[in-house]
């Protein structure tokens, strides 16, 4: 009897381990990690030059209801460079029915990948050549920007003087089954990258949704060649930014950022 109720226990306890490191990862988060603030009424209104750059392979799907977000934006001063990287779903031609409305809008398109380059870090870093901003945001093609979310997270940036400011995207799942697994991998990604420990300098987070660098600071550091392999290249970027000395800050996007994690369980898997 008392080895079978010990055998219950370990497995009780080895059952309860992981939502235990799941429950620690979003508890720092959470204590750590504020909300991007709103903007503030007697804030600074300047408005320095802001590049967005978003590097798109096949988002034929996505991608025209997440530039229109981006359009409806009224930053006053912006640019948005769309590189299509080498696409064949009709995703070139949705970017250019959207650039000839906009004169914001540049396109560029990827032919060819150079050798030793992975094809969305040298979309990246076609993007940066022609690009002219003073701060450049690196997003995804499926990210949906709520209302006046790039002046708030351009004041947030230029009143932290920061060098990297990282927003964490508010993400829908359909599916419970869906949610649960968010909620454990993102839980894993706090846990692995310590992102409480980001406004202290003392480590590095990045998430594709929304990375914006300093173009001067990117400009005295190795730049993108230093990654030009790296899968994860958002965190890639913000190691980079790290190494050189770089001022690093994350705040959380909710009300700011959305972005949907999977449609179904199909696409996940």
């Amino acid at each position: 009897m008392f080895d079978k109720l010990c055998s219950f226990e370990t497995f009780l306890f080895l059952g309860c381990l992981p939502w235990y490191f799941v429950a620690s990862g979003i508890w720092l988060a959470l204590k750590h990690v504020q909300s991007l603030p709103l903007i503030s009424s007697n804030g600074d209104t300047s408005c320095p030059r802001l590049s967005i750059i978003i590097a798109a392979r096949n988002e034929a799907g996505t991608i025209e209801n997440a530039l229109k977000s981006v359009l409806a934006q009224n930053y006053p001063n912006l640019e948005i460079i769309l590189v299509n990287d080498r696409s064949n779903d009709g995703t070139d031609k949705i970017l250019q029915k959207l650039a000839e409305k906009d004169p914001r809008v540049l396109i560029h398109h990827v032919e060819e990948l150079p050798p030793g380059w992975l094809g969305k870090v040298n979309a990246m870093q076609q993007g940066i050549g022609r690009s002219t901003g003073v701060w450049l945001l690196f997003t995804d093609a499926d990210v949906h920007f709520q209302e006046e979310s790039l002046e708030r997270i351009i004041e947030v940036a230029e009143r932290s003087s920061v060098d990297y400011l990282c927003v964490v995207p508010e993400v829908q799942a359909r599916q419970s089954l869906l949610r649960a697994l968010y909620t454990v991998s993102l839980s894993g990604f706090f846990l692995a990258t310590r992102i409480w420990e980001v406004k202290n300098q003392k480590a590095f987070v990045g998430v594709g949704a929304c990375g914006l660098v300093r173009r001067s600071l990117l400009s005295q550091s190795p730049g993108l060649p230093w990654l030009k392999m790296e899968v994860v290249d958002d965190l890639a970027l913000a190691q980079l930014v790290w190494q050189v000395g770089g001022k690093l800050d994350v705040y959380w996007g909710r009300e700011c950022l959305g972005v949907e994690w999977y449609p179904s369980m199909g696409d996940l898997i």
